[in-house]
């Protein structure tokens, strides 16, 4: 094969080798120009053409063969959903089969489809009651690359309700039996789990005994004769595939009509326990992504109508491999200390293999959300651990109080607050302001505590580089903190009041450079100015403001600009002359965010004005922050799932409490809305974006 005329700017690097195919005979012509090349492989020889008017060989071409892709052995831990716990004195839901061990040899450019069985249903009934449901199975199948038999988990057996005629379900492991006479608890599945336990007796003042959930290490209780008591739940089993040992499917907790004692425990492992004695009852779900069985109903002499059992919990797939062979991204990803890097599927999904090194970012050794509670001890100092990483970057969402939102940095050093919703300087309200930030710690931070106890926080960290250093690729010096492996730095310089470009530190353009002045002395103006690339370099919004995107002469600056009209580039981010952005001589701080894949992606859309807009990440957030560029009074918003199930609403433009309720789902590729609200997806209006993976 021969390549001619390739176009080289600067130089001609190879590194390891460049691989081509024989090819016929080439004559090298006379009619060339200086530079033009020739990989000759027939003569095995590259040819380069020079002033002399001649072809000169400058390398030798050895044959060669492709490089094996890369391989290593994949770990799994598959585990299908719980069943549902039986209703009326209902024997507890199974738990979802367990299978775990490795496959062999995956090769980089593999993929691995994921399915995550869903928890079975609560059996439900009036006077009498109904079986509750089974899990759904789960299971991991080749899509592509290295094949692969596919592994399927058997979900739990539904726990048995007061009316089931016939055998109690069976599944993973198998459902406990309902007090109807005495029957026989499901049977579990070979090697996935255990049987459910048996009802017994059916004489006594309290006759009525349920059996407990098998699980994935051993059978559930039968239901006590002597005490009345339902049978607990089987224990399930241990996994250290995360790097902590973790029980997976337990079996739910049997139902019982005693008064006088308590109803079956779940077993460990994310099994319900029944519904407490003594009333109509509804039993507890088992635990979400642990294959655990949901409780059985309990009841009493006085009726049955609502003593529902409970639903099972859903299941989980975990994914892992030595992260010197390859990587991937699908899932939540995290490291284990030997290395390797562990993919938990609590969704459906597809795990892809890539080369070695390649989207090798872990969202949670960068990035993270802090949910603590604050215990009211005026003045002190107040440790938070539960980061993998020392922060840079915290911000104090409060949750329950109408408090303003603290954000405090490594590069403007300890103790020196600013205000996300107000434009005032570093720590206008005192020099030692409550809830600012007095440490940043290997795994967290201490921030000083106020008088009031119980204050909650939704905290999301940032890394960035740690200790800043000199940065002279602007027109005006910077101290740059970057974290070029996750597109995040904090930028410190000195405002010059002429138009001028900062160094960011980072390795690709700035898609948002949230810019603010620390000492301007004008709390009414030096707000957080922010450049958006999606808005253009003559645009700006403002944190702390809920307009639109504008240009300056929008709102009354007049003359000026506030980035020179410029985008940012590789290297800088530009600035112009209008003082709230860079003001003579005042200090500047600016945090420079681009997106990064599989870790961070900063975006925009256009609303739908219904229920159901899906935005595509590329992965399962774990913080969104959303602004309506289009039109003004739209606060920026922000969600986070280290507070709650449903995402709740904090704005982050004014200090109002935390909103609860069903707006936004994440789910495994992105977020869904789930209204119209004109600040997030009114019909026709145009949205920014900023999302961090879980």
């Amino acid at each position: 094969m021969i390549f001619q005329g390739v176009d080289v700017s600067g130089s001609f690097d190879i590194t390891g080798s460049f691989i081509t195919a024989k090819g016929d005979a080439f004559p090298l012509t006379a009619s060339s120009v200086q530079g033009d090349m020739f990989f000759h492989t027939t003569k095995d020889l590259m040819y380069v053409f020079t002033t002399s008017g001649s072809w000169t060989p400058i390398g030798d071409i050895t044959a060669s063969t492709p490089p094996s892709p890369f391989s290593t052995d994949v770990e799994y831990l598959v585990v299908a959903g719980g069943g549902g716990g039986g209703a009326r004195v209902g024997g507890g839901g199974g738990a979802g089969g367990f299978l775990s061990s490795s496959l062999s040899s995956m090769t980089s450019g593999s993929s691995i489809t994921v399915t995550v069985g869903a928890g079975g249903s609560a059996g439900t009934g009036g006077a009498n009651g109904q079986n509750g449901g089974d899990g759904g199975d789960s299971s991991i199948a080749s899509a592509g690359g290295t094949s692969f038999s596919t592994v399927t988990s058997t979900g739990g057996g539904g726990g048995g309700g007061a009316d089931a005629s016939g055998a109690t379900p069976s599944g993973g492991s198998g459902g406990g039996a309902s007090y109807s006479g005495e029957l026989t608890g499901g049977s579990g599945t070979v090697g996935q789990g255990f049987d459910g336990g048996d009802s017994t007796g059916n004489s006594g003042a309290y006759p009525y005994k349920a059996g407990g959930g098998g699980g994935a290490s051993e059978v559930g209780a039968d239901g006590n004769v002597s005490t009345g008591k339902g049978g607990e739940g089987g224990d399930g089993k241990q996994s250290k595939i995360t790097g902590t040992l973790t029980y997976y499917a337990g079996g739910g907790g049997g139902g019982t009509h005693n008064p006088a004692v308590n109803s079956g425990a779940g077993g460990q492992g994310g099994g319900g326990a029944a519904g407490a004695s003594g009333g109509k009852n509804l039993g507890t779900a088992g635990t979400a992504n642990t294959g655990g069985g949901g409780g059985g109903g309990s009841t009493d002499s006085s009726g049955a109508s609502s003593s529902n059992g409970a639903a099972g919990g859903s299941g989980v797939v975990i994914l892992a491999y030595d992260s010197g062979s390859f990587s991937g991204t699908g899932g939540i990803k995290s490291a284990r200390e030997d290395g390797y890097v562990v993919h938990t599927f609590n969704n459906s999904g597809t795990l892809s293999i890539a080369g070695a090194g390649e989207k090798t970012i872990i969202p949670s050794q960068h990035f993270d959300v802090l949910s603590i509670t604050a215990p009211g001890s005026s003045g002190t100092s107040t440790a938070v651990t539960g980061l993998s990483f020392k922060p840079d970057l915290v911000w104090m969402l409060p949750r329950n109080q109408a408090y303003y939102i603290r954000v405090s940095d490594s590069v403007r050093g300890v103790d020196k607050a600013l205000y996300l919703d107000r434009p005032d300087d570093e720590n206008n309200v005192s020099s030692n302001d409550v809830y600012s930030v007095l440490s940043f710690n290997s795994n967290g931070f201490n921030y000083r505590d106020h008088s009031q106890a119980s204050v909650t926080f939704a905290v999301p960290c940032w890394k960035a580089g740690g200790t800043a250093v000199t940065n002279e690729d602007g027109t005006i010096e910077s101290s740059v903190s970057a974290n070029t492996t996750a597109g995040f730095s904090i930028v410190s310089y000195t405002g010059t009041g002429a138009n001028g470009t900062v160094g960011h530190g980072l390795s690709s353009a700035p898609e948002l450079v949230i810019n603010k002045i620390r000492n301007g002395g004008n709390n009414t103006y030096d707000s957080w100015y922010t450049y958006a690339t999606s808005q253009g370099n003559d645009h700006y919004l403002d944190f702390a403001n809920s307009n639109d995107a504008n240009t300056p002469g929008e709102v009354g600056y007049g003359g000026g600009t506030f980035w020179n009209n410029t985008d940012s580039t590789d290297t800088v981010f530009s600035v112009g002359t209008i003082a709230e952005v860079q003001g003579s001589g005042h200090a500047v701080i600016a945090y420079c965010f681009h997106s990064v894949e599989g870790y961070s992606k900063i975006g925009t859309y256009t609303g739908s004005g219904s229920s159901g807009k899906t935005i595509t990440t590329g992965f399962e957030p774990r913080f969104v922050i959303i602004k309506c560029t289009s039109h003004d009074s739209t606060s920026w918003m922000s969600f986070t799932d280290a507070t709650d199930s449903e995402p709740p609403l904090k704005k982050l433009d004014t200090n109002e409490t935390e909103a609860s309720g069903d707006r936004i789902d994440f789910i495994s590729t992105g977020f869904t809305l789930k209204d119209s609200d004109a600040s997030r997806n009114a019909s026709s209006r145009s949205y920014l974006y900023i999302a961090i993976a879980k």
